[in-house]
């Protein structure tokens, strides 16, 4: 009868975990309850991992979206808006590269040590642009304010998952 229908449509008690069939190893540990399969190719279901990547998510698309307004917005009456301040989103993206190809090597080596400097410097970029755009009078002082705060944002974002994964320590990478 009804019962029978309504039942069918609650969600369950209990999450179980998904099997990844992708066949690449995962490394998210999760708190569940341990399962039969091996927690290598298990992953887990964690609210508070999703909600803090679900805030990650959110502050990074505000990041964006800042990132779009420094461009378009006129906050300036001697200076029109342009596309200038773009040039800061591609520094999210290059950033973490040398990381990735050298920063995990085995010997931590010269290249490790490059890999952070690198690293370092287009991190300095991404703040330094707004200000060297602002100072030769290629954007507006505003434009360069709401550039300032997408990269605040998207760094703040990535540090503040970073924390909350150490404080977690359900995930690794």
């Amino acid at each position: 009868g009804r019962s029978a229908a309504a039942s069918r449509l609650r969600p369950p008690q209990t999450a179980t975990p998904a099997r990844l069939d992708s066949g690449l190893r995962c490394t998210l540990r999760c708190s569940c309850e341990p399962s039969s399969e091996a927690t290598s190719t298990t992953l887990c279901c964690s609210a508070k991992m999703n909600s803090a990547m679900f805030i990650a998510a959110f502050l990074a698309i505000v990041a964006i979206v800042l990132s779009i307004l420094a461009c378009v917005v006129d906050t300036s009456s001697e200076i029109e808006a342009n596309w200038w301040p773009m040039f800061v989103v591609a520094t999210y993206a290059l950033a973490p590269f040398p990381i990735f190809v050298f920063g995990k090597t085995e010997d931590g080596g010269a290249a490790t040590y490059w890999a952070y400097f690198t690293a370092g410097w287009i991190f300095a970029a991404s703040f330094g642009i707004p200000f060297i755009l602002a100072h030769s009078s290629v954007i507006a002082l505003g434009n360069a304010v709401l550039s300032l705060a997408a990269s605040t944002l998207v760094y703040g974002s990535v540090l503040g998952l970073g924390w909350y994964q150490a404080q977690d320590n359900s995930y690794s990478f």
